[in-house]
């Protein structure tokens, strides 16, 4: 259970207070609000636009992740599930109006891990590359596992190829698989043998990702699937070819 402070009486004057909720990999996050009565904005415009006393609810870590919701009065706020295993609250009050608060349960629960790239949650226009192979026909959507049509190809066999999904909101990246595929005019087989994984919140400013105590850069090879060994939230990831 999540309360306000004091409740079920009223809670008190100039407060900041926050609250975190941290599910394992692999696991879901819903909060269920039970009481709700916190003091109202007459002059309100639009919901959330609340001015006395607030709580907000953070997909991730507050200020730095998408905001769910900024609620206050007496409404009770919808179901909340998070989608990075993360959900922040801050609760303020002012000076004035003391209401009885609020009280919450959240449940945590399994949730079902499927492939986003290959279920098509990603879109084709999340999908980037570096280059593409010349003839139009191995294109970046065309990275997704089990495809059946080609797979994205780029122009150059080098450590300077990469592709790159944007996620839009930051989400808790738990798990990386590549795959090959045997060429129909020469029988040959054809993968990455080894890729480094960058990461980014923005786009822009890449950060190769490292692991342990000397912090190495982490290789990760062909047809090797990375469950249970990544728990980071990103916006951006970029995996490129590595060579030793």
């Amino acid at each position: 259970m999540i309360e306000s402070p004091g409740f079920p009486d009223k809670y008190p004057h100039n407060l900041e207070c926050s609250y975190m909720i941290m599910a394992p990999p692999h696991m879901d996050i819903t909060l269920t609000f039970l009481t709700f009565d916190l003091e109202n904005d007459p002059l309100m415009v639009g919901e959330g636009d609340c001015k006395y006393d607030w709580l907000e609810v953070w997909d991730g870590l507050p200020q730095a992740s998408p905001l769910i919701g900024r609620y206050c009065g007496t409404k009770i706020p919808p179901e909340i599930q998070s989608s990075s295993g993360l959900l922040s609250l801050s609760f303020h009050t002012d000076m004035a109006v003391a209401k009885d608060g609020f009280s919450a349960r959240y449940n945590i629960t399994h949730k079902e891990v499927t492939g986003c790239m290959e279920s098509g949650k990603i879109s084709d226009d999340q999908i980037t590359a570096s280059t593409t192979f010349y003839d139009n026909r191995w294109l970046p959507r065309q990275a997704r596992l089990n495809n059946d049509d080609n797979a994205w190809t780029p122009s150059e066999d080098s450590n300077k190829e990469f592709i790159q999904v944007d996620l839009h909101f930051l989400k808790v990246l738990t798990g990386i698989a590549t795959q090959g595929a045997i060429s129909k005019e020469t029988q040959k087989s054809y993968y990455v043998t080894t890729f480094k994984l960058e990461v980014s919140t923005n786009g822009e400013d890449w950060m190769v990702y490292r692991h342990g105590k000397n912090h190495k850069v982490c290789l990760y090879y062909a047809h090797l699937h990375l469950a249970n060994k990544l728990y980071w939230t990103w916006t951006w990831v970029r995996c490129s070819k590595y060579n030793d």
